[in-house]
């Protein structure tokens, strides 16, 4: 079962947004992780 469908039967709405999830990552590093190494994103599994 892949994590999608997990989240879904928890009860957990999801919605695919395709190349919109692109630009939503890219702001929410700016936002977030602009701080921090790159060694640190990779520890976090950010990259």
């Amino acid at each position: 079962m892949g994590w999608i469908k997990k989240l879904q039967t928890k009860g957990v709405i999801v919605k695919e947004l395709g190349k919109k999830g692109e630009q939503l990552r890219a702001q929410w590093e700016s936002t977030f992780a602009d701080h921090i190494s790159s060694q640190e994103k990779t520890s976090i599994y950010f990259e």
